[in-house]
């Protein structure tokens, strides 16, 4: 994307300026007009399509949260280190890419983003931890994400029973990004946090996080992402 691009080029040729004026992030951002939002139980479930139009959704919003992110760090805090900027925008970078394989997807499948309704859920999630970017980290990027780590056994499982390679590749690529993405998250978590981070983190899980932490763990997806058991295994709910 251009910002991104951007971002690079200024980092490249060090000529990012030595302070800016930054404004409060708006509290949601702008969403596409022609995607019905709805309840989590009222979303569609069961088919292929609506298996795809829910990854295109989640994906759409990834990139909203990448960019808020980026956002509240510049706003919240004090003395962020610019490695914090390059890691969050090239997530930024993977969430769109991933958006677009799934949106190119549905096209060729004769459907679209948008074609049906979706939810609001990871917003909710990203509208209770504004105050905090590690409450963020933890929440967001720590749960949420790691959670597509969890499924995507399962999400494989069932397009190769549909018989769907094309869909099955582009779930293969973009699980290569979401371990990093994770990995990024634990890492910041602990360079904001390096005193017991993870109890920390168990107070966000429990005290921000709305539902509880579903086994089965993709524990060597997340391991891969620097991820230890003992952080989140003492918080399932069996």
């Amino acid at each position: 994307s251009l910002p991104v691009e951007e971002w690079k080029a200024l980092r490249a040729g060090d000529l990012l300026p030595q302070s800016v004026d930054i404004e409060e992030p708006p509290p949601s951002p702008s969403r596409p007009d022609d995607v019905k939002v709805v309840p989590m139980s009222r979303v569609k479930q069961g088919s292929r399509k609506a298996l795809l139009h829910s990854l295109a959704h989640a994906e759409s919003y990834a990139i909203d949260l990448s960019w808020d992110l980026v956002a509240r760090a510049a706003f919240n805090l004090d003395q962020v280190p610019l490695d914090f900027y390059d890691d969050w925008l090239r997530v930024a970078e993977d969430e769109a890419l991933h958006y677009e394989r799934w949106a190119t997807r549905l096209k060729e499948l004769g459907s679209f983003y948008g074609d049906l309704p979706g939810h609001n859920g990871l917003w909710e999630s990203a509208e209770q931890t504004m105050d905090s970017v590690l409450a963020r980290l933890a929440v967001v990027h720590m749960i949420h994400e790691a959670r597509g780590l969890d499924v995507y056994r399962f999400l494989r499982e069932k397009l190769v029973r549909c018989k769907d390679e094309v869909s099955v590749d582009i779930l293969d690529q973009n699980m290569a990004d979401e371990i990093d993405h994770v990995k990024f998250a634990v890492k910041w978590f602990h360079y904001f946090c390096p005193e017991s981070p993870r109890e920390q983190f168990s107070v966000f899980a429990r005290e921000r996080f709305t539902g509880s932490l579903k086994p089965p763990f993709n524990t060597e997806a997340r391991a891969a992402a620097g991820f230890p058991e003992s952080w989140y295994l003492p918080l399932a709910k069996t």
